[in-house]
């Protein structure tokens, strides 16, 4: 089989040789890695060009930053013609040493058209490691069950951010045509859900997919780093999550599975508690306030918050209720900075 691995790199010089040692490190060596650098102001970089001059398999590309989407279909638009399945590993996370062996053999015996691998979360500060599971059991689903089991709780299983599948890039083998065909929806000006565009439609498109997260050779290691943009401050979320559940509608649409309209609906009701969670961490309450009240009067769904049945927690649930009743409800001060003592307190 025919594999690249993509990894996008920037300003992640003291994870970078890590995660470069874990892949070239594997037992299986039979792939081309490409890494592609977005214009990194640390020695991100000249560490990629150092792993390039020692190992044949590697090539660099050093583009204009332009954001991780982009980095990640620049690599892919650099793949070879004979390349059949792609493999995409951030750069500051790292793989066990039979990760690519076991992807091999899976994609000789099996053919799928995608792999979900074993994820292990860990946490940066030394904190036990725990497993990111999806809702499926270990096994080759075909197209069949793919419609009976995977779809009707793909984005949204009852509860908050409670999605069947993890959504990522990461920890998956997919077959190239499959994020060829679907670029169109994948958008590079969001900063939040960057990964939902492409891979919601990849799994629809998926004639089988292959989850393999009971095997502890192929583990996928995802660090938890407060300092990563996934754990910051967003200025630009409300934006991503108008423009990501537009695209995730449209897919719906387009690829007659608007029976999955209800689950975007509900999972477009946590990225809004997310959204609201995100202007928490500003600790300034007047800025904070105008962008809350944005996201109090940008709802698409009416209230179709209903469809959501599951506990949400203390927080998220006072979060959910703010929303839905904001032209009864104002933000003051005191109640501010009670969410994000809240939210501090996790």
């Amino acid at each position: 089989m025919n594999i690249s691995v993509i990894v996008p790199v920037y300003n992640v010089e003291k994870y970078l040789k890590a995660c470069l040692e874990s892949i070239v490190n594997q037992t299986c060596r039979d792939f081309d890695l490409i890494l592609v650098d977005d214009e990194s102001t640390d020695n991100s970089g000249n560490i990629c060009d150092e792993y390039a001059k020692k190992y044949t398999n590697i090539r660099v590309f050093h583009k204009k930053n332009s954001g991780l989407v982009d980095s990640w279909q620049y690599g892919l638009a650099r793949t070879s013609k004979d390349t059949q399945y792609v493999v995409f590993i951030d750069a500051d996370d790292w793989i066990s040493n039979k990760y690519m062996e076991r992807i091999t053999q899976v994609l000789e015996k099996k053919q799928p058209d995608l792999i979900l691998n074993k994820i292990l979360m860990s946490y940066e500060n030394g904190g036990k490691e725990r497993e990111d599971k999806s809702l499926l059991a270990s096994k080759l689903y075909e197209k069949k069950e793919l419609k009976s089991i995977v779809y009707p709780r793909l984005l949204n299983n009852g509860g908050f951010m409670d999605r069947g599948v993890p959504v990522s890039r990461w920890a998956k083998v997919i077959k190239k045509e499959l994020l060829v065909k679907n670029l169109k929806y994948s958008d590079k000006k969001v900063t939040y859900g960057e990964d939902l565009n492409i891979i919601f439609p990849v799994l629809l498109d998926a004639n089988s997919i292959y989850v393999d997260e009971e095997n502890n050779e192929a583990v996928y290691y995802y660090r938890i780093r407060k300092d990563s943009m996934q754990h910051g401050y967003d200025k630009n979320k409300l934006n991503s999550i108008d423009r990501v559940y537009n695209h995730l509608i449209q897919i719906c649409h387009d690829k007659g599975y608007t029976e999955l309209l209800k689950q975007v609906e509900v999972d477009y009701i946590c990225a809004c508690v997310q959204c609201y969670k995100n202007e928490l961490e500003k600790l300034n309450y007047n800025s904070a306030k105008d962008n809350i009240d944005s996201i109090l009067n940008n709802n698409k769904f009416g209230n179709n918050y209903k469809k959501v049945d599951s506990k949400f927690g203390m927080l998220n649930g006072l979060i959910l209720f703010l929303i839905y009743n904001n032209k009864r409800t104002y933000i003051t001060k005191p109640l501010y900075y009670l969410l994000a003592y809240l939210k501090k307190r996790g």
